[in-house]
């Protein structure tokens, strides 16, 4: 029971890391729009010092992005178009546009 505890308020602080919003591309157009409004195949924009705010794949841009606080890696990781992004980590330098692939 305590593991179980253990790992419920894990994925309750995790859940605090990943933002509220995101700017979704639509037609060359970017809207703000609630996380949880997001469904697979959407665009979203993520930039320069935001949290990245699904789980995707990134289809334009490049940039070092900060998961340290989810993988323990403790050096930003290079994304650059193909690469798969986690909700939560920290883009540092450029723009990316990443594909959601799970909500």
């Amino acid at each position: 029971m305590r593991a179980v505890l253990g790992a419920s308020r894990a994925l309750e602080e995790l859940v605090k890391i990943i933002p509220s919003e995101a700017h979704r591309m639509k037609d060359g157009k970017m809207v703000d729009l609630p996380v949880d409004a997001l469904i697979i195949g959407d665009r979203v924009l993520v930039k320069p010092g935001e949290k990245i705010p699904v789980e995707g794949e990134v289809v334009e841009g490049k940039s070092s992005v900060n998961e340290s606080m989810l993988t323990g890696e403790s050096t930003p990781i290079t994304k650059k178009v193909g690469d798969k992004v986690i909700a939560g980590s920290l883009n540092w330098e450029g723009s990316l546009v990443a594909e959601v692939k799970k909500t």
